[in-house]
């Protein structure tokens, strides 16, 4: 194999702030498969949470569903409690469906949205078997038509983070615009705490078969760049083939206060904005790795 010095070039090289966004790795075929497996883990938070923690969240997300409610009864569906069996939700960056199914099985009408073909594909067959109202898009969320109108609009895991700023504020719009009146919409995001226990420093290992980024016997270079001005990090993956080709994939985040998350909420027309610790509602803390948004269509 000839060592290919523009790769060495390249790796040692601080990229520009937000570059490298063009290859989404969330959309390469052979990767997507993994990440699905990812998602379906349940005894790690690598993907998705662990399913004990989606329910309790899905749970949360039913009683916010239920303030929205100005007229008529929801569906008993025996635990005490009453749920809308007419809400209409868009789960963006919904993966292989684990918090869509859940809204779905409580009676809601789910749209579900996001880039990976296998994750769709998974969601897909699922609702299909099971005869679940829930309709899913493999499309990139930056650009995806999201019509509606919905009474509650997700965006979970930090998939916000990932978005420039410029793309934070499109999206905020685009979302307020789906809402309807007083929908609820529910986003978190990381604080930094979070962003650097997850990525600290650079690393590198070989895999002969079947890893995650490769089928085949590869390296993978892996470095971590921080932009502290900018509250921004990126983690740039660098896959090296056995035929010396490479490619790279740039995971971009950037971080959030409480301030600075309802700074920009708020001008993008939404109110009654709560800030709690997590997506299953849990207080806020000072060392928080997690701030989840919930907020209304004015």
């Amino acid at each position: 194999m000839r060592l290919d010095l523009r790769l060495l070039a390249d790796i040692s090289r601080r990229p520009r702030l937000y570059s490298g966004r063009d290859r989404l790795f969330w959309a390469d075929p052979y990767v997507s498969e993994h990440v699905l497996w990812a998602h379906l883990n349940p005894d790690n938070d690598d993907a998705s949470r662990r399913p004990a923690r989606i329910d309790a969240s899905v749970e949360f997300l039913l009683r916010k569903l239920e303030e929205t409610r100005t007229e008529g009864p929801g569906e008993n569906l025996g635990d005490g409690g009453r749920r809308a069996a007419d809400f209409r939700v868009l789960d963006l960056g919904c993966g292989p469906g684990l918090y869509a199914e859940r809204l779905a099985d409580a009676g809601c009408a789910v749209t579900g949205i996001d880039l990976s073909p296998a994750s769709i594909a998974y969601a897909c067959e699922k609702a299909s078997r099971r005869k679940l109202p829930a309709t899913y898009r493999c499309e990139d969320i930056h650009v995806a038509e999201l019509n509606g109108p919905y009474d509650l609009v997700l965006l979970i895991y930090g998939e916000f983070c990932t978005f420039t700023p410029a793309e934070q504020r499109s999206l905020l719009a685009r979302v307020h615009s789906a809402l309807a009146p007083g929908g609820l919409f529910v986003m978190d995001v990381f604080t930094r705490r979070y962003v650097d226990r997850i990525r600290r420093g650079n690393d590198w290992y070989v895999r002969e078969r079947d890893g995650f980024w490769h089928g085949n016997a590869h390296l993978v270079l892996e470095q971590t760049f921080r932009y502290p001005s900018d509250s921004a990090s990126v983690v740039r993956y660098t896959i090296v083939d056995g035929d010396g080709g490479f490619r790279q994939f740039s995971v971009w985040w950037r971080h959030f206060t409480t301030s600075e998350i309802t700074a920009l909420v708020e001008p993008a027309g939404f109110s009654d904005i709560s800030l709690y610790g997590s997506v299953w509602g849990s207080p806020l803390r000072k060392d928080t790795e997690w701030i989840a948004v919930t907020c209304r269509r004015a």
